[in-house]
């Protein structure tokens, strides 16, 4: 009977300890790694024996196994790591977890981050460029663990086809790219590719992202568009034109005009914008000529411009009371006939030549009454009536 109770007591306490026996992770693994570390748990045992199996399991993937083992009882620290070669990981990565079967018991370890990515920042020289600078980078590149990194920033810049590679050593990483003398105003993408290659030559560790510089405009070129000539009494219309480094119009910007007449007399000195087109009225008697417009803006001076003033051959025709004046109001003598009418009677053509400014009065007569005077010279007339005595 005694040996029978000491045997009974003897599998109870076999039961008990095989219903407990438990393996579990004493070393958990970290909370991110990336592609090429290397990921070490250590399991830890109540020293019971047994088979422990322990899989990978990703969000983006199915279990893979990792760890097979058999625990003596003597094992109670059970030290297993795992590559995260990119053979070996293929495409798993994400949100993971260490999945461990022991004597039909399932133990998960805490979860832990499995990232291709690299965190990169940029940083440029200037916030705005002009043609032909050198745009000038420099950026910090690091594992998603916070490890420094080597390896290659692959920098595009789609405009000119342009592409280099620079080496990322200890996590930093620099170069610059020159702009041409011609490049358009505005915004112009550039992308960064950086990566880590395995001994096998292949991308690992990524980062992938666009950017973008602003170029600005710059002035290069200063154009006015005015009428070669133009005949006094007309409105001479003038516009200034400003060009950028890719020939684009640049429109509002504040642009000053001066124009000059032939006897080197300043006429006009105005402020106004680039592509608005402003007016200045040539006078009856303008001087005959060249005169002479031009145009800043920017720094910069606009080509002289010469609008030749044609000849005006007028007169202005005035009546008072019995006496007719004949004006030259024109920018050259006035040379012409001139038909003068009294009445339906009368008729009389000269021979005029009136000099610069200058004027003739003629004093009508005829027997007393009213009359109609009629004067004309083919292009100016005067039709009135008067007392003539």
């Amino acid at each position: 009977m005694e040996k029978r109770v000491i045997a009974i007591f003897v599998f109870l306490i076999f039961m008990m300890s095989f219903a407990s026996a438990e393996i579990f992770f004493s070393q958990q693994p970290k909370e991110v790694y990336s592609f090429g570390d290397q990921i070490k748990v250590v399991l830890g045992s109540d020293g019971s024996g047994g088979w422990v199996n322990a899989g990978l399991v990703c969000d983006n993937s199915s279990k893979k196994m990792v760890f097979f083992h058999y625990v003596t009882p003597e094992e109670t620290n059970i030290p297993f790591s795992v590559p995260l070669t990119k053979d070996f990981l293929r495409d798993m990565q994400g949100d993971c977890y260490f999945s461990l079967l022991f004597n039909n018991q399932t133990k998960e370890s805490l979860h832990f981050d499995i990232s291709s990515s690299l965190d990169v920042k940029v940083n440029f020289n200037n916030k705005l460029f002009n043609p032909n600078e050198s745009v000038q980078f420099s950026g910090t590149v690091s594992k998603k663990n916070g490890d420094k990194v080597n390896g290659f920033a692959e920098v595009s810049f789609p405009y000119n086809a342009v592409q280099i590679i620079v080496p990322v050593t200890d996590g930093k990483f620099n170069g610059n790219i020159s702009l041409q003398e011609n490049i358009p105003a505005g915004e112009h993408d550039l992308s960064f590719f950086v990566y880590q290659k395995n001994e096998a030559g292949e991308v690992t560790n990524f980062y992938l992202s666009n950017s973008s510089i602003s170029v600005m405009k710059k002035p290069r070129l200063l154009e006015i568009e005015v009428p070669e000539n133009i005949a006094p009494n007309n409105e001479l219309d003038f516009t200034a034109h400003l060009y950028d480094q890719a020939d684009s119009i640049i429109d509002g910007v504040p642009v000053a005009f001066t124009l000059v007449n032939p006897n080197g007399e300043q006429v006009l000195n105005i402020l106004s914008e680039t592509e608005v087109t402003e007016y200045y009225t040539i006078q009856k008697n303008a001087q005959l000529g060249f005169w002479n417009l031009t145009a800043k803006s920017e720094g910069l001076i606009s080509e002289s411009f010469d609008v030749f003033i044609n000849a005006n051959v007028e007169a202005e025709f005035l009546l008072i009371n019995n006496t007719l004046v004949i004006k030259n109001v024109g920018n050259v003598p006035y040379d012409k006939l001139v038909q003068i009418k009294i009445g339906e009677n009368y008729t009389e053509i000269l021979a005029l030549n009136i000099s610069l400014l200058g004027s003739v009065e003629f004093d009508l007569e005829a027997p007393d009454g009213e009359y109609s005077i009629f004067v004309d010279d083919g292009k100016v007339n005067l039709e009135k009536s008067t007392f003539l005595t």
